[in-house]
């Protein structure tokens, strides 16, 4: 594809401009795939486009439905585990003063966790999945009452443990790009990449609460997961108090 076709694409009114700036880059789940000029050009990935919206902003609401759930859950087994949702624990060394920030340790921790987590438990992992998908009968009453499946949940937060880390260390460069700008009033980049960071956080916590409901031996250890990434969100949210309200072509408005 040469730039006059390029150019000639992105003048389709279908296309929001700039939709791609600010989203997870996981377009096999994406409902927005077909007004994405990004992905339009990605000409291996085209035929994908149609018709998955729907059935991906159908799976996004399910995940949403899921997260006040995951946090009354969280806080049950805070209370059954003794664990201190409001304790903030960096690992010796993580963070030499002046020249990380508490967030970029906290995720660096958190991917350390989860990896560890997959290599420990992988053979649960995939029995648990393989015992889910083996009755038919199971699998459609689930998805009948909208439950995420165990292997949906593990593969969101799979996806979304480097992209966490990753957006807010574009969030934090960003800030510090900021400081001093004279445009304040403007819709900050900083604001959109901890935005995004927020709600992959959210999307995770909802996951981990999946695996602390039904995968059997692990809701300690999702617990503990899951309060270590409300304490990574509460302190984006002070960091950036304006990520929320930061409007995402397309996604916001």
């Amino acid at each position: 594809m040469d730039k006059k076709e390029i150019l000639d694409r992105a003048k389709d009114p279908k296309l929001i401009s700039g939709i791609y700036n600010y989203c997870d880059r996981w377009c096999e789940r994406c409902s927005f795939t077909s007004r994405c000029l990004n992905f339009a050009m990605e000409e291996d990935q085209k035929r994908k486009a149609d018709g998955a919206d729907e059935n991906n902003e159908q799976f996004w609401s399910q995940i949403q439905d899921s997260f006040d759930i995951a946090l009354s859950l969280l806080a049950d087994l805070a209370e059954e585990f003794g664990i201190d949702l409001d304790a903030v624990e960096i690992e010796e060394g993580a963070a030499p003063e002046n020249r990380e920030h508490i967030l970029s340790a906290m995720a660096g921790q958190y991917i350390r966790t989860v990896k560890e987590w997959f290599d420990l438990n992988r053979v649960s992992i995939s029995e648990a999945v393989e015992k889910e998908n083996a009755p038919l009968k199971l699998v459609r009453a689930e998805a009948e009452e909208g439950r995420i499946p165990i292997a949906e949940a593990i593969e969101v937060i799979d996806y979304y443990k480097y992209f966490i880390g990753a957006k807010l260390e574009r969030a934090l460069k960003g800030k510090d790009e900021d400081a001093g700008d004279d445009f304040n009033d403007l819709p900050k980049d900083s604001d959109g990449s901890a935005k995004i960071a927020l709600i992959a956080m959210d999307r995770s916590i909802s996951a981990w609460g999946v695996v602390a409901s039904r995968l059997a031996g692990h809701k300690a250890a999702a617990a503990e997961i899951i309060g270590r990434l409300k304490r990574i969100r509460g302190i984006t949210e002070k960091e950036f108090p304006e990520a929320r309200a930061f409007v995402r072509p397309g996604f916001d408005d």
